[in-house]
């Protein structure tokens, strides 16, 4: 649990950076966040390929076409692609977290629009319905994050890393093995 607030707590001040940059990653999963010598305090955000400023010219992306991973992308990243902005990154990390946490894909299916189609968020599991003793504020947390509608989800990467702050150092103290489930290193999972 603590690497994975960590990790969260890293990637959301490297996308509040990116996003007063005025960009969009839109590529948000776990083979973008590149653990150097596989240090959670060294990821680095990569693969800008797909990155794009929100209000770009739209012509520069064919239109009806879906970029970005799917299992990891925003609602609005198939939907309303106009209206893209640093929120459907948020709903990555999100995405992320989850993974990370519960060791399971948010949402899976048979194949990528399969997924998009049946990966609503009021549909999916609670992070609690895995694991229990994590904590309500991460639980919520996360699950705003993975909200449907942007307005839903927290502002900014600056707002998540300020609450993941929180509910890191309101921990009294590590989860062990027996109170989490079976262990998994989050370098593995990534």
């Amino acid at each position: 649990l603590s690497e994975a607030l960590a990790l969260g707590r890293r990637v959301a001040s490297a996308l509040s950076a990116i996003h007063r940059g005025g960009v969009v990653h839109r590529d948000i999963k776990p083979s973008n966040l590149f653990l150097r010598d596989g240090a959670i305090d060294k990821v680095t955000l990569i693969d800008f390929g797909m990155a794009r400023r929100p209000l770009a010219d739209p012509r520069l992306t064919i239109t009806g076409t879906m970029l970005g991973t799917p299992g990891y992308i925003a609602p609005e990243q198939v939907d309303h692609f106009s209206t893209l902005d640093g929120r459907a990154d948020i709903f990555s990390l999100g995405c992320v977290l989850y993974r990370c946490i519960s060791g399971r894909a948010p949402f899976r299916g048979p194949d990528a629009l399969r997924m998009l189609l049946n990966g609503l968020p009021k549909m999916l599991p609670r992070l609690r319905d895995f694991r229990p003793s994590i904590p309500r504020e991460l639980d919520d947390l996360v699950a705003r994050m993975l909200s449907r509608s942007p307005e839903d989800r927290p502002a900014s990467g600056d707002a998540v890393a300020a609450e993941l702050l929180q509910i890191e150092e309101s921990e009294p103290r590590p989860l062990s093995p027996t109170q989490s489930g079976p262990r998994a290193v989050l370098s593995e999972i990534m």
